[in-house]
């Protein structure tokens, strides 16, 4: 395990996701589902999250579905230390 980062507690839930140019981007996960639920958009660096049967996906400028992944802030953040992450 290597430094921890610091920008979100280690237990946070994230929704992570690789964006179409390859550049690893996460959401807060409990921040991105009440933006979506009050009508706000959620996007950042080509990644775009929508609300889809009580949860979220990731998709891409086009509407094409994105890989994406839940998982603790220190678990993603630990494979992905270049992270952009978004916030409100």
């Amino acid at each position: 395990m290597g430094d921890i980062d610091p920008r979100l507690p280690v237990l946070e839930d994230v929704v992570g996701a690789l964006s179409p140019d390859g550049t690893p981007v996460a959401f807060p996960r409990a921040l991105a589902a009440l933006a979506l639920q009050r009508g706000g958009t959620v996007e950042l660096a080509g990644v775009r999250l929508v609300s889809d049967a009580g949860g979220v996906r990731a998709v891409d400028s086009d509407g094409q579905d994105l890989a994406s992944h839940q998982a603790y802030w220190f678990a993603w953040s630990q494979f992905h230390s270049d992270t952009v992450l978004w916030s409100r």
